[in-house]
């Protein structure tokens, strides 16, 4: 963090953290969260979990496309609905996997939405030492974070993800 001052000169003041803030004002780790999901399912390849001084948490997700056709076959799935219920239960596995690490009930996401391209150095969101962009990736996904506040888009079942997984996946 910083500004310009008078002279022109850049004077850094601190750096932004990535922490995350509930509506009431409680402060925690993305980071924790998205490890816990990672290290419990192969399916997501890439996770941001989110919250700015809202009633809950989100996450924006990518899919491991080999990873999911695997899944498609295996569990014979038809519908876009039978492939996001068990994505459903895969996103959610950490709370009863033992290896993962324990997340606090608060800071849970409540809905996950599937991104159709993953974070990259080309649209910004992962810098040039692999990291992600936070700020950035909520910037270019602000109309995704804000849908997934509404009565729609609360729910991980919901029209966009439907459509995501029917185009990419070639399912009803």
């Amino acid at each position: 963090m910083g500004y310009i001052d008078e002279d022109g000169f850049l004077v850094v003041v601190g750096r932004e953290k990535a922490l995350l803030i509930r509506e009431d004002g409680e402060k925690y780790s993305p980071e924790e969260i998205e490890e816990a999901i990672a290290a419990s399912t192969e399916v997501f390849d890439q996770i941001m979990v989110w919250c700015d001084h809202k009633k809950y948490t989100i996450a924006l997700v990518t899919l491991d496309e080999n990873k999911v056709k695997h899944l498609i076959r295996s569990n014979s799935i038809n519908t876009a609905e039978q492939l996001l219920s068990i994505l459903t239960d895969e996103f959610y596995r950490f709370k009863t996997d033992p290896k993962a690490k324990k997340v606090q009930p608060a800071w849970i996401p409540a809905v996950f939405q599937i991104l159709e391209e993953p974070f990259s150095e080309q649209n910004g969101t992962i810098n040039s030492t692999m990291k992600l962009v936070r700020h950035k990736a909520a910037q270019i996904y602000q109309d995704l974070i804000a849908f997934s506040y509404t009565s729609e888009g609360s729910t991980t079942l919901n029209k966009q993800n439907l459509e995501k997984i029917r185009k990419h996946f070639s399912l009803k």
